[in-house]
C-alpha cells in the first residue's frame, strides 16, 4: 500500500475527535446521554485506550448506545453476544436480536451477519430465503462479505437455483474488494470452467492474489499446479495482471477507510445535535 494511504489515514485520525479528545471529555458526554460518545467510551474500555481494559464497562456503555438506536453499537453488541467473552456469555439469540435491530436501520455489516445466521441456523431456525434476503440487502450496499455470502448461495443452490454466472459476478465484486475466500473460489471457477470458459491464466491470477493475502498451503498448491500448464510468458502476464488488481484492491481499501471516518464524523455531529435539542 502506498504512502498516500498512510498520509490520508494520519489526516483522518488527526481530524476525528475520537482521537483528539481526552477520556474525561468523552466520559462526561457519554454520561449526559450522547449515544456516539457512549459507543466511543465502550471502544476505549474494550481496547484499553487511555484506560484499563474493562469488558464489563465496555458492555455497559455499548448497551447504553445500542438502546438509543445507534446501529453501529447495535451491531457491535451483537458481536459481543455472538462471540462471547466480552463481559457476556455466548448467546446467539441475543446476537440475532441486536443484529436485527442494526440491520433494520440499514447497517450493511449487520445485514451480512444476520444473513449468515439464517443460513447456518444460529440463534433462529435455518431459513435460506431470509439468508438470501439479508445477503442481498448487504450486497446492494456494496458490502463485500454480503456479495460473497450471496455468491455462495447461488453456487451451492441454497434457496435459489444454482447459477454459476451470478455467483461468478458476485465473487468477482467481493474478490476485487479483497475478500480472500472469494479470490480462491474464483480461481477454482476459472480453472474448472464454472460460469465462465476455462482459463488457466485467469485462475492463476486469482490463486496468486489469494495466496499473497493468506498463504494457505492448498491455495499455493493450486497456484503452483496451474503454473505447470502455463508458459513463462503467460505467468509473467498473469503476475502483472494480479499486481494491477492488487492496486485496485488497495484503492478500494483506502476509499472504504475514508468513508468509515467520514461516517463516524457525521454520526458524532448527529449525536451532538440530538443532545442539544
Amino acid at each position: 500500500m502506498d504512502k498516500t494511504f498512510f498520509i490520508i489515514l494520519f489526516i483522518l485520525l488527526g481530524s476525528t475527535s475520537v482521537w483528539s479528545r481526552d477520556f474525561d471529555d468523552i466520559k462526561n458526554s457519554a454520561e449526559k446521554g450522547n449515544f456516539y460518545d457512549q459507543y466511543v467510551l465502550s471502544e476505549m474500555f474494550l481496547e484499553g485506550n487511555e484506560v484499563v481494559k474493562d469488558y464489563k464497562q465496555s458492555l455497559y456503555w455499548m448497551t447504553k448506545s445500542a438502546d438509543q438506536g445507534y446501529a453501529r453499537a447495535q451491531y457491535n453488541l451483537g458481536l459481543f453476544y455472538y462471540n462471547g467473552g466480552y463481559g457476556v456469555s455466548q448467546n446467539f439469540e441475543q446476537a440475532v436480536f441486536w443484529f436485527k435491530c442494526s440491520s433494520e436501520k440499514g447497517y450493511a455489516p449487520a445485514q451480512f451477519v444476520l444473513g449468515q445466521m439464517y443460513c447456518e441456523g444460529k440463534g433462529l431456525p435455518q431459513n435460506y430465503k431470509q439468508a438470501i434476503s439479508w445477503y442481498t440487502k448487504a450486497a446492494k450496499q456494496g458490502e463485500a462479505k454480503g456479495q460473497y455470502g450471496l455468491g455462495l448461495m447461488y453456487i451451492e443452490a441454497k434457496g435459489v437455483p444454482q447459477n454459476y454466472k451470478k455467483a461468478l459476478d458476485l465473487f468477482t465484486k467481493a474478490a476485487k474488494k479483497g475478500v480472500v475466500h472469494a479470490q480462491g473460489i474464483l480461481g477454482l471457477m476459472y480453472m474448472k470452467g464454472l460460469g465462465v470458459p476455462k482459463n488457466n491464466k485467469q485462475a492463476y491470477v486469482w490463486f496468486s492474489l489469494a495466496a499473497a493475502a493468506s498463504p494457505k498451503e492448498e491455495v499455493i498448491k493450486m497456484r503452483d499446479l496451474l503454473a505447470k500448464n502455463l508458459s513463462s510468458q503467460q505467468i509473467v502476464k498473469a503476475q502483472e495482471c494480479a499486481a494491477e488488481i492488487k492496486k485496485e484492491i488497495d484503492k478500494v481499501a483506502m476509499s472504504e477507510m475514508w468513508h468509515y471516518f467520514s461516517e463516524r464524523a457525521d454520526e458524532q455531529k448527529a449525536a451532538k445535535k440530538l443532545l442539544s435539542q
